[in-house]
């Protein structure tokens, strides 16, 4: 609960990987890779607290084993699993699809009386209404729908003052993630060998 705790929690958890042999990407600091003699024997992305990693080999399994010993992992998952509220699942040819089947049933649309004039303003509590059901759609849109970016990203812009018309556009937004609930990202695999880092 402390304000230094996720700091703490990164600098420990980046000792931990280093000692395991993972060294960090310069490019991006969630990034690690396991190198062997010039060879990429693994990979792994860290959010907070959520770890995704993936790789062969014996260097690869003894890292796992020290960062199994060094943590107390609550869920390890192999082939699917959830990252970072995305369900993520591994096909046979290991191609990798990543959805939030279901997170839609979660938001709530904005009360609109159906008589209501396209230019009335939205109330406070509608305009905190809108916020939430905005935010929860721009989650979505950028982990696993980018095809509802551009209708989230023209709804936002309503704000701080949405009208009915805007409301119902943001609403319309919800109904076409809910109709296509499921819909994701599909990424095929690629071969290692033709890779750069």
């Amino acid at each position: 609960g402390l304000n230094s705790a996720p700091r703490a929690w990164h600098e420990t958890l980046r000792a931990a990987l280093l000692e395991a042999g993972w060294r960090q990407s310069a490019l991006d600091p969630c990034l690690y890779l396991l190198r062997e003699k010039g060879e990429t024997k693994g990979a792994l992305i860290v959010y907070v607290d959520d770890l995704a990693l993936g790789g062969e080999g014996k260097k690869f399994e003894e890292s796992v084993r020290m960062l199994k010993e060094k943590f107390d992992f609550r869920k390890w998952r192999t082939g699917s699993g959830t990252f970072v509220g995305s369900t993520v699942e591994q096909g046979a040819d290991f191609s990798i699809r990543l959805h939030q089947k279901g997170f839609t049933s979660g938001l709530a649309p904005i009360k609109v009386s159906p008589k209501a004039r396209d230019e009335v303003p939205a109330t406070k509590e509608q305009i905190h209404e809108a916020r939430t059901l905005m935010g929860g759609l721009q989650w979505l849109a950028c982990q696993t729908r980018p095809d509802l970016g551009a209708q989230v990203s023209l709804s936002q812009q309503a704000f701080p003052n949405p009208t009915v018309r805007d409301r119902r556009l943001m609403n319309q937004a919800l109904r076409r993630a809910r109709q296509f609930d499921g819909f994701g990202l599909h990424l095929l695999p690629l071969d290692v060998d033709r890779v750069g880092f």
